[in-house]
């Protein structure tokens, strides 16, 4: 029950938010993305900066490091600093006019790491209480993040047939960065459908009773 209220306090959050954009779910930047890759800068130009690759979560590359188009801050969002040679992260990527970019209106693809944790930045945190630099981020093991990843790409489909049958809630990964997905899905289906607040207790019933 006490899970439920959580979520609850959470879709009704996210169904208030006004944004002029929508930031990515975390779900979302790896459904997205052609490659993901983690790997630390070794160079920065104007317009663009070198990666040197130490691990490829998804998709192909036939080299050891990649060039990738610089984020541009803008009105509703900015990067957390300036880039800088030896800064590590997981970039999830997609290719546009023969370059690689960077996920998301708000860089929302680019994850910092440090002291082997990783962070996604985000709006809110679903639990709270972390941050990176002055960002309000998700914060994970690097090494079960990059698990999580490589997890969720096998398993995703099942887990949007869970969705459909509303069993979701029957999944029930150890993966800290899984958790953080089944949250969002379920989120994100209670957001998309447009519910109101008694029809989303009732869909909570629902999942709670298929548990």
């Amino acid at each position: 029950m006490k899970f439920l209220f959580l979520l609850f306090i959470q879709i009704t959050l996210v169904g208030s938010l006004k944004a002029d954009y929508s930031r990515l779910l975390l779900h979302e930047v790896v459904d997205l993305s052609e490659i993901i890759i983690e790997g630390k800068i070794t160079s920065v130009d104007e317009l663009d900066f070198q990666v040197n690759i130490n691990e490829v979560l998804k998709g192909e590359i036939n080299s050891n490091s990649i060039k990738i188009k610089k984020f541009k801050n803008w009105t509703c969002t900015s990067r957390w600093g300036k880039y800088e040679v030896n800064h590590r992260g997981i970039f999830a990527l997609q290719k546009k006019n023969d370059e690689w970019q960077i996920i998301g209106a708000g860089n929302e693809g680019e994850m910092p790491i440090e002291n082997e944790s990783l962070f996604f930045i985000t709006i809110f945190g679903l639990k709270g209480g972390d941050t990176y630099k002055r960002y309000s981020s998700l914060k994970f093991n690097l090494n079960e993040a990059k698990d999580g990843i490589k997890e969720y790409l096998k398993v995703k489909e099942e887990l949007q047939k869970m969705i459909e049958n509303k069993t979701i809630l029957k999944y029930n990964p150890e993966n800290e960065f899984l958790k953080k997905i089944k949250i969002e899905l379920i989120l994100r289906t209670f957001y998309l459908l447009n519910l109101s607040d008694k029809e989303r207790e009732e869909w909570l019933k629902l999942y709670s009773e298929k548990k």
